[in-house]
Formats: structure tokens, sequence, C-alpha cells
């Protein structure tokens, strides 16, 4: 890294400052490399002096959130970090919950739908079962004429509901663990602050 690499890298993380701040610290930084320069120091050195441009610019900013807070009134920074919960809140409350709201209830259905396709193939199984082996002793209503049929569709009823099952379950997992990242990602943003 070299001068204006440092530079401009330390300019490009300070955004989000006034351009006046930023602007003076670039001159000062930039007036103690040369003085150090001046003064018998490499380049290396003077950079290795000055340290990570991130942290210089992390501290920049913290000091300049720090000197906002002070300046403004307790009650104005209450209102406006009120303000700033309440739109995310209303932000979440119209535009994630009513669809994380409807994918559950499609995963609910879906889940509703596999049992049920299970459970027929299961009934229509045991009725097959019952006509072929007990309608000597006992009266099975006959769902279809044809046995073979029967068989093969009460297997493969219960085939699609289990496979709709196990597919639902990952579904369902994977929307629980996007959930989960939005939540942390939301907790976050507003908690910890991205400056």
């Amino acid at each position: 890294m070299n001068k204006n690499e440092f530079l401009d890298g330390l300019k490009n993380s300070l955004k989000g400052m006034p351009s006046k701040d930023i602007e003076e610290i670039i001159m000062d930084y930039n007036s103690h490399f040369d003085a150090d320069i001046r003064s018998g120091k490499t380049e290396a050195e003077v950079l290795e002096a000055f340290g990570d441009y991130k942290s210089i610019s992390r501290l920049y900013k913290e000091n300049y959130i720090d000197k906002e807070l002070k300046r403004e009134s307790f009650f104005s920074h209450i209102f406006r970090a009120g303000v700033s919960v309440f739109s995310v809140f209303l932000f979440n409350l119209i535009f994630v919950l009513a669809p994380v709201v409807a994918v559950m209830a499609a995963i609910f259905a879906l889940f509703c739908a596999a049992v049920g396709i299970a459970v027929i193939g299961v009934l229509w199984l045991l009725s097959s079962i019952g006509q072929t082996f007990l309608s000597q002793w006992i009266y099975f209503p006959s769902i279809t004429e044809n046995i073979t049929f029967g068989f093969i569709f009460s297997i493969v009823a219960i085939a699609a509901g289990l496979l709709l099952f196990i597919g639902n379950y990952y579904l369902s997992k994977a929307t629980y663990n996007r959930i989960k990242k939005y939540i942390k990602w939301n907790l976050r943003l507003n908690y910890k602050g991205e400056y």
C-alpha cells in the first residue's frame, strides 16, 4: 500500500460523515505523511505508524456520532430512535409478516395434503386387502371393482403422500433457516448500528 491508496481507502471508509470533515481528516493525514517523509522516515514506516485506515475511520465515525448525540437534545434523540424503530417495525409488519404468514399457511396446507393423500392410500390399501382376503367373513365396501388397480393406486397414493411430506419437511426447514437469518440480520442492523 502506498500513500495514495491509504488516503483513498480512508476517504472511502469515512463516507457518511460530512464532506467538510472528511476533507479535513484527509488533509491532516496528508500533511502528517509529508512531514514524516521530510523528517527521514520511509513511506512504509509512516504507513505502519498510521495503522489500518479502517480502524482509523471507525474511530472518527464513533467520535462523530458521539458529538452529534451530545449536540442533540435527549428528547429529539429518543424521538429519532423511536421513529427509526417504528418504521422498521412497520416495514416488517407489512412487507415481511404477511408473506411469512402466507408461506407458513402454505406449508401447513402441504403437510395436511401429504397426510391426507397417505391416509387415503392406506384406507384404499386396507379396503383392497379386505376385499381380497376377508370378504368371505366381513363385508368391506368396494371402492373399485378392479383389485389390482386398488393395490396400485393405494401404493402410489402412499408413496406420493410420503414424498410430499418429506419434500415439505425440507421446504419448512429451509424457510425456518431463512426467517432466522432475516431476524438475525434485522437485529444486527437495528441494535448494533451499521456505519
